[in-house]
C-alpha cells in the first residue's frame, strides 16, 4: 500500500484509549495504529489512556495545538453502556472545539436516554468532527441525533494482518461472555458444552476478556495471545463480536451466537462473504452447523478486499493530514533563512541552483550570493535574478576561495538560521519549509539531512556511483540529540558527512561561537562541521534527500589530486585539534576526537600524499617553519609513534595476559595448599592420629 509523502512528523492524539482487560478493544486499538502507520510512518500517535485522561488534562491543554488532529478508539461505547469513555470524549469536543476530531467506528446504544443523549449531542454537533460507525442501525441513529460528518464502516479489527499465525489446528474454542450483554443463562451454556464434547473432547473454554487491566506496553502481547488461540482452534464458538471478528481475520470456522445488543446481528454484512463465519440464534442449532461445515477446508481470509472498505476513512485522514502540513508553514515564516551562496564561474550551473532556491515552498528568506571574482557570465546572472526578486542580495569581490566566501555570507546573514547551498548544486523544493519547521518545533541548534549525487557526464558514472553510497547514512537519527552526543554516535555508526549543504544552522551558533571557515584550502568542511556539532546542544535529523549534489569534471572530487588536497585534510585537523584544546574541557571527548582526527583528516592527508609525484610532495618544503614542523610530525612522526604505541600496548597485553595467567596460578597453588593444610588438620584432630602418636611416642622410649 502506498504512503502518504509527508516529510515532516505530524503529531496525532489518541484520548482515552483503551487500558481494560477487554482484549477485542485492544485488537481495535491496535488496528487503529496500524491504520494510521500505514498511510504514513511520519504520523507520531501520543497514546493516552482512559485513567491518565482526566490526571493529564492540563499537561494536554498545554501540549495539543490548534492544528493537532484528535483521535478516538472505536468500539461499541458511544451512549450510555460505557459511559466513562463517553464522558472523555464529551469534555475532549468541549476542551478543543476547534481541533479536527475522528471517532473511529463505534456502535451507538442510548436507550432513549434523553438526558444522555442531549449531552452527546452538544458534543457531536461539530463541523470539526468525523464520526464513523460500524453498523447500518448505529449510523441510521447518528444520522438522526448528530450533525457531523458520518462514515459507515466496519470494525477497525478487520484491517489487521495475522497472515504470518500459522498453527496445527486442533481444539474447539468457546469464547463466551459472562457480563450484560450476554444473552445466555448458565445451565444454556452448560448444555452447549456437552453437545460439543460430542464432536471433540478438547474444549477450551475462554473469553476474549481477561481479569486484569493491560497497560499499552502489554497490549501486543495480549493481542497477540488472543490471536495464536484461535489459530489455534479447529472451530470457535462465540458471542463475542471480537472472537468472531479474530475468527474472521485467522481463517477459522466460527459459530456466532447473538447477544442481548445488535452488535452481532448488525455485523453480519461486513463477514457474510465469509463461508467459515456461521450465525446461530440459539445454541441447539450449532450442533446442525457443525455438520455442515468442511474442516478439511483451509480458509483464506480476503484481506486486500476487507482493507478496500477503508478507503473513505483513509482518503478522508489524507486530506486532514495534508492540511496540517500546509497550515505550519505560515507559522514559521517569521523564521528569516539566510541562504548563502558562494559563485565562482558556474554560469553553466546557477540559473537551475538560483531557481530551486527563490521556488522554495518557504518564502521567508535572504539569498546572499557571493560573487568571488567570477570571469565568466556569472554576474550577469545574478543581476537578471536580482531584479526579478528583491530577497537576491549580490555581494561582489575578488577571488578569495570557497572559504572566504562563505564567511563573507555568514558576516552578512541577519537571519535565524543559515544554510549553506553551492552555485553548481540545487535543493528540492521543500527543503527550507521542512527544515524551518523541524527548526522551530525542535528547539534546535543544528538539523543535518541526506543528499543524493548526479552527473550530466556519464564519464563519471564511478565515481557518481561512490559518492551516492557517501551521501547516505546507514541509520536514522530523529530524535533530538546533544551536539557531541550525535557526533560520537555518526562516528561511531560510520555515519558522519561533513559538507555544510547537508546541515542547517542556527545562526547564534554560528556567530556567537566564532565558528568560521579556514581559508585557502580545500576540504574546508571538516573543521566547520565538527565545531558547530561539538558545540551544538540539540541536534537532530530529517533521514530524507533535499540536497542534489552535480559532479563534475570541475569538482573538487574529480580533478587529480594535488598537495593542496594533502594540506586542506592537514590544515583541518591541525585546527580541530588546536579547537578542542582551547574549547573543550571534557577529556573523554577530546581523547575520541583526537582519534578521529588522526584516523581521518590526518590519514586522508598521508593516503593522498604518498599517491603524489615527487615534484608534488617537495611542495611542503615551502610551509613556513611552524607548519613545516606540524606537517612532518603528522604525515611521518605521528603514523610511526602510533605504530610503536600500537606495538607497545600489544607487548604490555601480552605480559599483563602472562602475569595474570601467573597469578591465576599462585591462586590455585594457595587453594591447593589451602585444601591440604586443611585435610593435615583434620587427621591432627582426629582420635586415630592421636593414638598413632601415643604409640610412637612409647615405641621411641622402648629403644632408648
Amino acid at each position: 500500500m502506498m504512503q502518504l509523502s509527508i516529510i515532516h512528523n505530524i503529531h496525532v492524539w489518541l484520548l482515552g484509549s483503551i487500558d481494560h482487560g477487554n482484549i477485542g478493544d485492544h485488537l481495535i486499538q491496535t488496528a487503529i495504529c496500524e491504520f494510521i502507520q500505514d498511510i504514513s510512518s511520519k504520523i507520531i500517535i501520543h497514546d493516552i489512556t482512559i485513567e491518565q485522561y482526566f490526571i493529564k488534562k492540563s499537561f494536554l491543554i498545554d501540549k495539543i495545538k490548534d492544528d493537532d488532529i484528535l483521535l478516538f478508539c472505536g468500539g461499541g461505547n458511544l451512549g450510555i453502556l460505557w459511559p466513562k469513555l463517553e464522558k472523555i470524549r464529551r469534555d475532549a469536543f468541549a476542551t478543543w472545539p476547534d481541533n479536527m476530531k475522528v471517532v473511529f467506528p463505534q456502535s451507538v446504544y442510548f436507550n432513549d436516554n434523553a438526558e444522555e443523549i442531549e449531552k452527546s449531542k452538544q458534543a457531536y454537533n461539530n463541523s470539526n468532527c468525523l464520526l464513523c460507525l460500524r453498523d447500518q442501525k448505529s449510523f441510521d441513529n447518528a444520522e438522526l441525533l448528530f450533525n457531523c460528518e458520518k462514515i459507515l464502516l466496519p470494525d477497525m479489527a478487520l484491517y489487521l494482518d495475522v497472515r504470518k499465525n500459522n498453527h496445527e489446528r486442533n481444539c474447539i474454542l468457546l469464547l463466551l461472555r459472562n457480563d450484560k450483554e450476554s444473552n445466555f443463562h448458565d445451565e444454556e451454556k452448560k448444555s452447549l458444552i456437552d453437545s460439543l464434547q460430542g464432536f471433540d473432547n478438547s474444549i477450551i473454554i475462554d473469553d476474549t476478556v481477561v481479569s486484569y487491566n493491560v497497560c499499552n506496553n502489554d497490549r501486543k502481547f495480549e493481542v497477540q495471545k488472543l490471536i495464536d488461540k484461535v489459530s489455534s482452534a479447529k472451530l470457535v464458538v462465540t458471542d463475542r463480536l471480537h472472537g468472531m471478528i479474530t475468527s474472521a481475520i485467522c481463517g477459522t470456522p466460527c459459530i456466532v451466537l447473538s447477544n442481548s445488543y445488535h452488535k452481532i446481528d448488525s455485523f453480519k454484512p461486513w463477514v457474510e462473504d465469509l463461508s467459515y463465519i456461521h450465525f446461530a440464534k440459539k445454541p441447539d442449532e450449532v450442533e446442525i452447523i457443525i455438520n455442515s461445515i468442511d474442516f478439511s477446508k483451509e480458509n483464506t481470509y480476503p484481506l486486500s478486499d476487507k482493507r478496500n472498505l477503508f478507503n473513505e476513512l483513509r482518503e478522508k485522514l489524507i486530506d486532514l493530514l495534508m492540511n496540517y502540513d500546509k497550515s505550519t508553514i505560515s507559522e514559521n515564516e517569521n523564521s528569516l533563512v539566510s541562504v548563502i551562496v558562494p559563485v565562482y564561474n558556474v554560469e553553466e550551473y546557477l540559473s537551475e541552483c538560483l531557481d530551486s532556491i527563490i521556488n522554495q515552498t518557504f518564502k521567508n528568506t535572504e539569498i546572499i550570493c557571493v560573487n568571488d571574482g567570477s570571469t565568466d557570465r556569472s554576474p550577469e546572472i545574478l543581476n537578471e535574478y536580482a531584479k526579478k526578486d528583491s530577497r537576491i542580495i549580490i555581494i561582489n569581490q575578488d577571488n578569495k576561495g570557497l572559504s572566504n566566501a562563505r564567511n563573507t555570507g555568514i558576516a552578512a546573514a541577519s537571519g535565524k538560521y543559515i544554510y549553506f547551498c553551492d552555485s553548481d548544486d540545487y535543493i528540492s523544493l521543500n527543503t527550507l519549509e521542512n527544515s524551518v519547521r523541524t527548526m522551530d518545533e525542535m528547539r534546535l541548534d543544528m538539523l543535518f539531512f541526506n543528499a543524493i549525487a548526479f552527473s550530466d557526464d556519464n564519464s563519471l558514472n564511478k565515481i557518481l556511483n561512490k559518492k551516492s553510497i557517501y551521501y547516505s547514512r546507514n541509520n536514522q537519527y530523529s530524535d533530538i540529540y546533544s551536539g557531541k552526543e550525535i557526533l560520537l554516535l555518526l562516528e561511531k555508526n560510520d555515519d558522519l558527512q561533513l559538507p555544510v549543504w547537508q546541515y542547517m544552522y542556527r545562526t547564534d551558533l554560528i556567530k556567537e561561537n566564532n565558528i568560521r571557515f579556514i581559508e585557502g584550502i580545500y576540504h574546508e568542511d571538516n573543521s566547520f562541521t565538527i565545531e558547530s556539532l561539538s558545540t551544538a546542544k540539540r541536534v537532530s535529523q530529517i533521514p530524507l534527500e533535499f540536497y542534489h549534489r552535480r559532479i563534475h569534471t570541475n569538482s573538487i572530487s574529480t580533478i587529480d589530486p594535488s598537495f593542496k588536497h594533502v594540506y586542506g585534510y592537514f590544515k583541518s585537523g591541525i585546527k580541530l585539534y588546536q579547537w578542542l584544546r582551547q574549547n573543550e574541557t571534557d577529556q573523554d571527548f577530546i581523547e575520541e576526537q583526537i582519534k578521529w582526527i588522526n584516523n581521518n583528516p590526518f590519514a586522508n592527508a598521508r593516503k593522498i600524499f604518498n599517491k603524489l609525484s615527487d615534484q608534488e610532495k617537495t611542495k611542503y618544503l615551502e610551509l613556513s617553519e611552524s607548519e613545516w614542523i606540524e606537517f612532518r610530525l603528522v604525515m611521518f612522526e605521528i603514523d610511526s609513534l602510533d605504530k610503536k604505541i600500537k606495538g607497545q600496548k600489544n607487548k604490555i597485553n601480552k605480559i599483563e595476559k602472562q602475569n595474570k595467567e601467573y597469578l591465576q596460578q599462585v591462586s590455585d597453588l594457595k587453594k591447593e595448599n589451602s585444601i591440604i593444610n586443611s585435610r593435615l588438620q583434620n587427621i591432627i584432630n582426629s582420635k586415630l592420629y592421636k593414638i598413632l602418636s601415643q604409640i610412637r611416642k612409647i615405641k621411641n622410649v622402648y629403644k632408648k
